[in-house]
Order: structure tokens, then C-alpha cells, then sequence
């Protein structure tokens, strides 16, 4: 419309009259939301959404990775006014997905057994009445171990696999010894002699029965299936193959009588206490059985010399003139005739001329040999662990 109010004449356009209803038209900017992404050819794609006063986001694009969210107000003047939101795309390792994937294998675990305990709850167990039975909890077993187990009560009778969790029906086998039925060899109308030869034993009791050696089989007669007549020996075409006759066998009877015999399994405890504490005491090495050796001091047991050999060794002093009047021509005589190579010189009153005193050492080389012992003390443990057995007794047996 106009926004010229001039008169014209004496009428005015859409006066404004009270009570009465006013008709105005207007425009108005919406709010919008972007998105902007990049394709698988490298490029940007910006895609627009549809402005509107409660705006909402445009489809993604299946091919292509979302990069940021753009926001734009209603009339944007000022540029800051637009949020750009970053994408955030977390980047994961291999070891990454691996937690991811254990995380998983926990949640599908515990959802099983969610889905357990309610198909449990919803179940529904009716009295003689036909009403729902109260339950009062649930009983939840991994079957790995008896320790939730009553197996001491006589109803017991199972067997668990603890590697893989399973629950199996007990069983109990029975090992017979069968014994050939020889007169002499057990005594059928005579005395039994167990020290026969079982190669050897004619007496077998019984009918339609033959022995070959030690087995006893069914009485049979040999018939040739096929004969070479021609032939002056056996030769095989190849000497590593092991020839035989694959063929069936129909035994009667065809059942046999078995005794089921129930037993409860006996509760076993196992104390080692007193061998942990001997390997604490004295420091045993568990993997060899042995501790330390403690050693004593060093004693001499026995001693020995012997003269590997002898050497002589002279030297000689040139003394001159030595007066007998002074101190040291007397020490010289009296040490020129004690000496053991001898004194030489000439001796007179007035002294002694060209005095040389020598000396002559010997060296002998002895070695001197000593035996030396210790003795020690080193502990040997053996493992011996003490078990009770609680609880074994034979139930029944049932044929």
C-alpha cells in the first residue's frame, strides 16, 4: 500500500474508524539453516534448508561427509552474527575399535541375560489352581564351578565343562576285566594256575569258540576267496601298501547288560600350608625343590713341602791393607776365618796385604702344599599335599 496519506478533495483513503475491523498486510525475514559438506570428488556442496520461523536442518547427502552447520538469523546485517558449527568426526585407531568391539561383546552379553531374566519374569508357572506361582528370585548359574551346586544331596547328578560353561548329566563308568575262560587258568574243576601261558591254553570253556594265539574269537572255517594256482610266490606291487579286507560284522547278541552305578562326588580338600611355609623359612626355590647351600669356614685337612731345587750364590769384598792395631783390621781376621769360602791375604805383625773376604750363599726353593675343605648345608622339599575326601558314597545301581 501507499504511504501517501494526501487528501483528495474532500475523501480520505482507509480511514481509520473505531469499532470497526482493520485488515494489515506485512513482510517479515525467516531464520534458515545450512549445511555444508564435502562430496566424494573433493568438492564442497553447500545446501540450503528452508527458511521458516522454526527452521530445521537439510538431509544429508548419502555420498558425502558432513563438514559444518551454518545457522543464519532472521535479516542478517552483521556478519558475526552467523554460527558456524564444525562437525565433529572422531577418528578412531585399531585399538580403538578393538575397546569398542570388547564394549560391544559386554553389551550384547548383559542384554542376553536382560532378555533372559524378563522371558523368566513373564513366565508363567500355574499352581493346581491355575494361578500364576509367586516367584521370589531368580537363580543365575555359568556353570563353572560347583561352589552354587548342593552335590552332596542324593538328587544331584551332574557334571559340569568349566572351560566352555556347560551342564551335563553325571555319569560313571565302570572298567570290567575280562579274563579268559580257561579251566586250568581259573580253576573251573580244578586248581587255578595264573602263572599259564595264555598262548598256550587248549581248555577254553565254552562253545563255538576257536583260538588263534592269545584271541578268542567266534569258531570259523577259512575258505579261499580266490586262488592263483600259477603262482610260485607272493609279490606285492608295491611293497608299502598294506593290503586288508574291509568287510562287516554282525554280533549277537547285539546289546549287553551294563550296571549304572551312582555315586556322589566327593568333596576334596587340599591343604599345603606347612610346604608354603618351609619354602618361605628357607628360602626353596620352587622349581627345583632346593635352597640355598650355607657353607662353613675353610678347614686345613693336611700339609706337604717339597724341594723343587737348590742354588748358590758367592760375592766377593777387596778389603786392601787392613792394619791388626785398628778394631776393623781385628773384625776382618776374625771374620776372614769364620767365613765359610775362606779369608785370603797375608797375614804378619804389621797387618794384612791384599785382604778379599768372600762369601758364598745357598738358596734352596721349597713348595709348600695344603688340602682345605668347607662343608655346607642345603635343604631339599619335596610337596606333599595333604587331601581329605569328604562325601563319597555309592547311591545306586540300576541294571
Amino acid at each position: 500500500r501507499s504511504r501517501s496519506f494526501a487528501s483528495q478533495e474532500n475523501n480520505i483513503p482507509d480511514p481509520l474508524v473505531p469499532d470497526e475491523n482493520l485488515v494489515v498486510s506485512y513482510d517479515y525475514y525467516l531464520p534458515r539453516k545450512d549445511k555444508l559438506f564435502l562430496d566424494k570428488a573433493g568438492e564442497f556442496v553447500y545446501l540450503q534448508g528452508v527458511p521458516s520461523d522454526d527452521p530445521k536442518s537439510p538431509q544429508p547427502i548419502s555420498d558425502a561427509i558432513e563438514v559444518a552447520s551454518v545457522s543464519l538469523p532472521a535479516f542478517v546485517k552483521n556478519i558475526k552474527n552467523v554460527l558456524v558449527t564444525r562437525t565433529d568426526h572422531k577418528r578412531f585407531r585399531m585399538s580403538d575399535i578393538g575397546r569398542l568391539e570388547k564394549r560391544l561383546e559386554q553389551v550384547e552379553y548383559y542384554t542376553a541375560l536382560s532378555l533372559l531374566e524378563q522371558d523368566t519374569a513373564n513366565l508363567q508357572i500355574t499352581d493346581s489352581d491355575g494361578l500364576n506361582r509367586f516367584k521370589s528370585g531368580f537363580f543365575v548359574d555359568n556353570f563353572k564351578k560347583h561352589a552354587a551346586h548342593q552335590i552332596g544331596h542324593p538328587d544331584f547328578s551332574a557334571s559340569i565343562d568349566a572351560q566352555n560353561g556347560y551342564l551335563r548329566p553325571g555319569h560313571y563308568t565302570t572298567c570290567l576285566d575280562l579274563v579268559v575262560g580257561s579251566k586250568s587258568f581259573i580253576g573251573i574243576g580244578t586248581t587255578a594256575n595264573p602263572t599259564l601261558d595264555l598262548n598256550f591254553l587248549t581248555d577254553i570253556d565254552g562253545e563255538n569258540i576257536k583260538k588263534t594265539g592269545r584271541l578268542l574269537t567266534l569258531d570259523y572255517s577259512e575258505k579261499d576267496y580266490l586262488k592263483q594256482v600259477y603262482a610260485s610266490r607272493i609279490e606285492n606291487v608295491n611293497p608299502y601298501l598294506i593290503v586288508y579286507y574291509s568287510g562287516d560284522m554282525k554280533i549277537n547278541p547285539d546289546s549287553d547288560t551294563w550296571t549304572d552305578t551312582k555315586v556322589v562326588e566327593s568333596i576334596v580338600t587340599e591343604d599345603n600350608s606347612a610346604y608354603d611355609q618351609k619354602v618361605k623359612e628357607l628360602g626353596v626355590n620352587t622349581q627345583t625343590g632346593f635352597s640355598e647351600v650355607n657353607w662353613g669356614s675353610w678347614q686345613t685337612d693336611w700339609g706337604g713341602e717339597t724341594i723343587l731345587g737348590t742354588r748358590t750364590q758367592t760375592s766377593s769384598t777387596n778389603l786392601g791393607t787392613l792394619d791388626l792395631g785398628t778394631r776393623r783390621g781385628r773384625w776382618a781376621l776374625r771374620a776372614g776365618r769364620n767365613a765359610v769360602s775362606g779369608f785370603n791375604g797375608r797375614a804378619n805383625d804389621a797387618g794384612i796385604r791384599n785382604a778379599r773376604l768372600t762369601r758364598t750363599t745357598t738358596f734352596t726353593d721349597v713348595e709348600i702344599r695344603q688340602g682345605q675343605s668347607r662343608e655346607g648345608i642345603q635343604y631339599k622339599v619335596t610337596p606333599k599335599v595333604t587331601t581329605e575326601v569328604i562325601g563319597s558314597k555309592v547311591l545306586s545301581r540300576d541294571v
